[in-house]
Formats: structure tokens, C-alpha cells, sequence
């Protein structure tokens, strides 16, 4: 599972920012080696790389880097239903599918 959630934020990742694909590296840390649940490290750049550095330091960046993890697991979750593209599904179609499905559990 962990493995497919970071395939899915990698997609996510590369197709919303056009960062350079480092690509997914599988148990070469002890946080994803040692955890019995599944488990991602994401690296989204550094700050000793002045252009990461630029963009890292920009709130609007760090956003979309963020509605990126998030679309990444809730695709995770929905496993192909009424899937969007990669990069395209927001936080408000997330949102407003949340409110939706919570509305009906409701009734």
C-alpha cells in the first residue's frame, strides 16, 4: 500500500510542479523499512538548491505541493472511481465529494 501511495503522490508531484523525477526509492530508510503501516517519505527539494530553495520559501509552491499529497491519498482510497487525470482533481472536487458523501451517510 505504501508503495502504490508513492507512486500516486509521485504522479501527483511531477505533474503539478515539473520537478525532475528522482523517482521512488523503496526501504532504503529506516522510517520505511522499520514501520509496520504503510509508510512514504516525501523529499519535495532542498534548501541548499537555491532554485528549491526559491520555490520552497513561496506559500503559493508549498500549496500546491500539498493539494498534490492530499489528491495523491485520497486516489488511494477511491481506486478509480470517476478518476480524473493526474494533476487535475483539486482539493475542492476532494472537498466537495467529502461533503457529498458525508451528506448522504446523514440521511
Amino acid at each position: 500500500m505504501g508503495e502504490a501511495l508513492a507512486g500516486f503522490i509521485q504522479r501527483e508531484l511531477l505533474t503539478r510542479t515539473g520537478m525532475q523525477d528522482c523517482r521512488s526509492q523503496a526501504r532504503t530508510w529506516e522510517l520505511l523499512r522499520l514501520t509496520r503501516m504503510p509508510t512514504v517519505r516525501v523529499e519535495i527539494g532542498y534548501l541548499s538548491h537555491i532554485g528549491d530553495r526559491r520555490r520552497l520559501l513561496d506559500p503559493a509552491f508549498r500549496d500546491v505541493v500539498a493539494e498534490g499529497i492530499l489528491v495523491a491519498v485520497k486516489r488511494l482510497y477511491l481506486l478509480g472511481q470517476d478518476d480524473q487525470p493526474t494533476g487535475t482533481f483539486t482539493f475542492s472536487d476532494v472537498l466537495a465529494r467529502e461533503l457529498e458523501r458525508g451528506g448522504a451517510q446523514a440521511i
